[in-house]
């Protein structure tokens, strides 16, 4: 058990920072010009990374 508790506090301290943002990400959909802003970045991250790296 002791070789395995780093592993399971690493793993749980994951777990809540996933939590964590995923609240965070939820409030910024429900807010009007931060959860627009936030759509417009990531829906532009995904227009980039669909290009390929040449950018073409």
């Amino acid at each position: 058990m002791g070789d395995v508790l780093p592993y399971l506090i690493v793993a749980g301290v994951l777990a809540v920072l996933m939590v964590f943002l995923g609240w965070v990400a939820s409030l910024a959909r429900r807010r009007g010009a931060m959860g627009t802003a936030l759509r417009a970045a990531m829906a532009g991250h995904r227009a980039r990374s669909r290009r390929g790296p040449t950018g073409s």
